[in-house]
């Protein structure tokens, strides 16, 4: 896929993901899963979301108690503080949690830092690297999306006439999605 057209897709997924949270909307991203997010986390979703498996598990918080892992998958767990969310990658059959210390920082607004960090993370985990963890700083005043569309701007991958009908795209989707 080119430059191009994963920042088409990211910027789709997280235009996506706005209008489901606009609408306070679970956004329905792995398999069945639903992810409730906040306005201005649309990057945390979207690159979390694009780095992983579909056998792979993506939670808030903890993992369900009835959850079976598949060997080889992975559990992604979103946790909460102020202004980050650190996020733990784990073996799907294992319990064992990250050391703190051993966090990777990350601009959480950035869709692509976040996907080039998760994806690093989950390859180290999934060949046998034990555990990971990545701090994602949520607390600035930025706009996820303008961030993107922003550079694709510059990169001359993106006018009004696109950024409209892409937009217009993921609204109709949400709105299919919600009858």
């Amino acid at each position: 896929m080119s430059t191009n057209q994963l920042h088409t897709e990211l910027l789709h997924r997280m235009l996506v993901a706005r209008h489901f949270a606009e609408r306070g909307v679970p956004v329905p991203v792995l398999e069945d899963l639903d992810f409730v997010i906040g306005l201005g986390e649309e990057a945390v979703l979207i690159g979390l979301s694009a780095a992983l498996a579909s056998t792979d598990a993506l939670v808030r918080h903890h993992l369900p108690a009835d959850h079976a892992g598949v060997p080889g998958s992975l559990v992604v767990c979103v946790h909460e503080r102020p202004g980050r969310l650190p996020v733990s990658f784990r073996p799907a059959l294992t319990t064992e949690e990250p050391e703190p210390a051993s966090a990777e920082a990350i601009d959480g607004l950035d869709v692509e830092a976040v996907l080039a960090c998760a994806s690093r993370i989950a390859r180290a985990v999934r060949s046998g690297g034990g555990t990971g963890l990545m701090e994602l700083d949520v607390s600035g005043p930025a706009d996820p999306i303008e961030i993107l569309t922003v550079r694709m701007r510059a990169a001359h991958e993106l006018d009004d006439n696109a950024l409209r009908a892409i937009d217009g795209h993921a609204t109709r989707q949400v709105l299919a999605a919600l009858r």
